[in-house]
């Protein structure tokens, strides 16, 4: 499941949608099974509170064969099931999330989306006879193996040499030739689920890759180098990953501070809420571990705070509400340190219009 599959499951309402949400842990994954059907009757239980047990029977149903697929991968710190009327699907995450059963109108997502940008999610390019393609989580890089991934290109076997305009001509036409797979192979990945790109390899190659692809402008950094290793590519784009979100979020703070001064940012969960809900949020700015259980109205706009977020027609987090609400708009979000909005209320949305 892509990351913006996972957004989607936000988009269509049903109550009620249940959320499992537990750890793989490290010496014993095969406990990760057991977690998930203790979860499976703690949810039984909430719905027997609200339904009839007719009328949730395929609803647990589905969600004792999702448990049943369930397979971690081997990166796998977690896993997240998502079941309802109309929705039944499960994901590995390379991260860890808070383990819970929630039931609510929609898919908790926002842990899952929230454990990932924590985590800083991104891709990494080296460019070479073997140019290859690799997905990071923080620390964690894996190759990506399908697809068009890696792009391999032919060194030339031609027995004399050519004069110098000949050689060049050739190496230029190599060069096309290299940047034009390459650029097939990132197609689906960087239009279904786009993140910082960071690309690695050597000169000339690196130079004309960044002058002649297509998708020059994904870009986020480069570095001159030709990584032998896993090891060694994850050592060359850590540096770089780091300075990019700690950017990131210096960004986000200047872009708040902009927004404030013409008159368009929203501040507090309440007016953020609200107004990311009519589609005018850009921009969502959060402290990473704030969060938010509610009491809706039946104006949306009546908003409380709930004491118990496991009560029923409590929404476990607004937060979580507004930042998939905004990403679904086409909006962005990005997470700051605890503490970076203590005069914002904690969470503050940049305004379109």
């Amino acid at each position: 499941m892509q990351f913006t599959d996972i957004v989607s499951l936000h988009k269509h309402p049903t109550y009620p949608s249940v959320s499992l949400l537990a750890g793989v842990p490290a010496e014993h994954r095969e406990l990760v099974t057991a977690t998930l059907r203790m979860q499976l009757r703690e949810t039984e239980e909430r719905l027997q509170l609200e339904f009839d047990s007719t009328e949730v029977q395929e609803l647990l149903e589905d969600l004792d064969r999702t448990i049943a697929e369930v397979e971690p991968d081997s990166h796998a710190r977690s896993v997240a099931v998502f079941v309802s009327r109309r929705e039944r699907s499960w994901v590995s995450l390379p991260v860890p999330v808070r383990e819970r059963v929630v039931v609510d109108e929609t898919f908790a997502t926002r842990d899952v989306v929230h454990a990932l940008l924590r985590a800083r999610r991104y891709r990494v390019l080296t460019l070479g006879t073997r140019s290859q393609l690799f997905e990071g989580t923080g620390q964690v890089l894996t190759e990506v193996t399908t697809g068009r991934f890696p792009v391999v290109v032919e060194e030339s076997r031609s027995g004399d040499a050519p004069r110098r305009p000949e050689r060049a001509e050739r190496d230029r036409r190599r060069q096309r030739i290299a940047t034009r797979a390459v650029d097939d192979g990132l197609d689906v990945h960087l239009r279904n689920d786009p993140c910082p790109l960071f690309v690695i390899g050597v000169q000339p190659r690196l130079a004309w890759f960044e002058q002649h692809s297509r998708h020059r402008r994904a870009i986020s950094s480069t570095a001159v180098g030709a990584p032998q290793s896993l090891h060694a590519t994850r050592d060359a784009v850590l540096p770089l990953v780091d300075e990019l979100f700690d950017q990131t979020a210096r960004d986000a703070l200047d872009q708040i501070d902009a927004a404030r001064s013409r008159h368009r940012l929203a501040t507090g969960i309440n007016e953020t809420w609200q107004l990311a809900r009519e589609g005018r949020g850009a921009l969502v700015v959060v402290e990473e571990s704030y969060e938010y259980p509610a009491i809706l109205g039946d104006d949306p706009a009546d908003v409380s705070p709930a004491p118990d977020a496991a009560a029923p027609d409590v929404v476990d987090d607004l937060v979580d509400e507004t930042i998939e609400t905004v990403l679904a708009q086409g909006g962005r979000v990005v997470l700051v340190p605890d503490g970076s909005l203590s005069l914002y209320e904690r969470i503050c949305l940049t305004l379109r219009y």
